[in-house]
């Protein structure tokens, strides 16, 4: 029983924590002005995944996941 109690605290101070993060993260992007957003688009539209210049897996599955955001209206 206490095993399943810290498991459960453990998991709701996860949420928790995963909410607050989710909320700084909507601040930071109110915050965010037209002219950083379309720069943002630009820089981000603009990197060339295809060539091979990049090869750091864990950078592609980032540059992909904020592709995939729908924030920027791609």
């Amino acid at each position: 029983m206490p095993d399943d109690i810290m498991a459960i605290e453990r998991t709701r101070l996860s949420l928790v924590n995963g909410s607050r993060n989710m909320s700084l993260m909507l601040d930071k992007l109110r915050s965010i002005d037209a002219n950083e957003m379309s720069n943002i688009r630009n820089i981000v539209k603009n990197i060339d995944v295809e060539s091979g210049a990049i090869e750091n897996e864990k950078a592609l599955r980032l540059i992909e996941e904020i592709r995939d955001v729908d924030v920027f209206n791609w």
